[in-house]
């Protein structure tokens, strides 16, 4: 059987500066086109036909004037075009001429509703001829649907990926338990953790949260992973010090990563932990009926490439909890707005009965959570 090649669907993108859209534009199946800017725009217009053009205003563009001029040129004046503009004035200008032809998207954007906005017009473009506004809702539902089909599969792929990053199991010892516990509140997110035990004997202990949601997230949460990996330090405050000047410069513009280290030695007790912009170790005394909070300052990762990091101990006995959370448990709120906060998580951590593992501890701290 002889199959023959699909035609991909061709877009001019117009001032973008976003290199993420390209390459998501193009996992998608789209042929994607990206002006250069010094190429003159009538011959780029006839070079290639193109099945949408796509116009970012922020990369000094008039919007307005830019659409006027596609909608004359006779290569362009029925192909859909889809506007990006951060500016009210320009978006209420281009409104006032009743282009239909032009989809306007406020920036900043989320990728992947832009990238149904986009999939959305082709699709009418497509079963509507030269008037989309004709095509019926059946149509454009298909494609919205055909379109959350790949985001379904990206996002699963995604998932599988970040998990393959965490533990298959924890260190087992008779001298501590340990337990864990990782919820994301998307399908994909940027915390993660790990856990392992040194050549020494020493538990080393590290949670991580990126900023934002999503696919972004768990990227750098991957490349979080990989700078732990190689910075291959022991003491936490050196750890992370490294961990940052690795994944500093390579990190996008507006991120980082929040991070807290621990190392405990379970022939004497001692816990030594350092942070960046995380909560802190919280440490619970059961001799003397105190929380503790291990509050070794540092910024987040990513914030500056040659910060310094510095550490804090206590000393762990018979029974003595340490817990590592991420903020997503100390910032959440009830429905009376109120925050659940460290003191609340100390207070669970107090009502916890000295016999039980860390699984049920963790388990009690959790149910208190969730009853909040």
């Amino acid at each position: 059987m002889i199959q023959g090649e699909a035609i991909l669907d061709s877009l001019l993108l117009v001032g973008s500066e976003d290199p993420k859209l390209d390459k998501f534009l193009q996992r998608l199946g789209y042929q994607v086109i990206q002006s250069d800017g010094k190429t003159p725009l009538t011959e780029v217009l006839t070079s290639t036909t193109y099945d949408m053009v796509i116009i970012d205003s922020r990369a000094n563009k008039n919007l307005v004037e830019f659409c006027e001029f596609l909608l004359a040129h006779e290569s362009t004046k029925t192909v859909p075009i889809v506007g990006i503009s951060e500016s009210p004035a320009e978006r209420y200008n281009l409104k006032e001429l009743c282009l239909s032809k032009v989809e306007l998207a406020d920036a900043p954007y989320s990728i992947g509703s832009l990238a149904a906005r986009i999939a959305t017009q082709l699709r009418l473009a497509k079963f509507a001829g030269t008037d989309a506004r004709t095509a019926s809702l059946t149509e454009a539902n298909a494609a919205l649907r055909e379109l959350n089909k790949r985001f379904g599969k990206e996002l699963e792929e995604a998932r599988g990926i970040q998990e393959s990053l965490l533990p298959k199991e924890l260190p087992k010892d008779d001298r501590f338990s340990i337990a864990a516990s990782y919820q994301p509140l998307n399908e994909v997110g940027g915390d993660s953790y790990h856990v392992a035990v040194g050549p020494n004997g020493k538990l080393t202990v590290q949670i991580a949260d990126v900023t934002g949601h999503g696919i972004s997230a768990a990227l750098i949460g991957s490349m979080t992973k990989l700078a732990l990996a190689a910075a291959a330090k022991e003491e936490p405050d050196e750890l992370l010090t490294d961990m940052n000047r690795l994944i500093s410069p390579q990190l996008p513009e507006g991120r980082f990563v929040t991070v807290c280290s621990y190392l405990y030695d379970p022939t004497n007790g001692q816990l030594v932990s350092a942070r960046g912009g995380h909560p802190p170790v919280m440490i619970l005394q059961r001799a003397s009926g105190k929380v503790l909070q291990l509050k070794a300052e540092g910024f987040p990762l990513g914030f500056l490439p040659d910060s310094k990091y510095k550490s804090a101990s206590a000393s762990l006995e018979v029974n003595d909890i340490a817990l590592l959370i991420t903020d997503g448990i100390s910032e959440a709120q009830n429905r009376a707005h109120d925050t659940y906060g460290l003191d609340n998580i100390g207070k669970s951590l107090l009502s916890s009965d000295p016999s039980w593992g860390a699984k049920e501890i963790l388990a009690h701290v959790l149910k208190d959570f969730n009853k909040f």
